[in-house]
């Protein structure tokens, strides 16, 4: 790799909101593979009754079955929603709201 910045990997669960493989039709979780979409591919999203988007996605077990060539097109984006992260949010805020005011 260039830089040789090693970049941490996704935390277990780690999703992409609304963000759904290409391939797989599941939404992707861990790392997410993209590159601009072509015209054919927005075309083919909108026949599908999808909403195109400007990129094309792929999870890492579709990723991986690309060939060399093809991978290079990509570029890997961490997952902006760490599900742990979330859960302890949630739970301060039930705790918060269950506290007796005293008052």
């Amino acid at each position: 790799g260039e830089g040789g910045e090693a970049q941490e990997e996704p935390p277990p669960g780690a999703f992409h909101p609304g963000v759904v493989c290409a391939e797989t039709e599941a939404l992707i979780v861990g790392w997410r593979y993209a590159r601009p979409a072509s015209g054919e591919e927005r075309r083919a999203a909108r026949e599908a009754g999808y909403v195109p988007t400007e990129s094309y996605s792929l999870c890492q077990a579709a990723f991986d079955r690309l060939p060399p060539a093809e991978q290079a097109a990509f570029s890997r984006i961490a997952p902006p929603v760490d599900p742990a992260k979330l859960a302890a949010a949630a739970f301060l805020a039930a705790a918060a709201a269950s506290r007796p005011r005293n008052g």
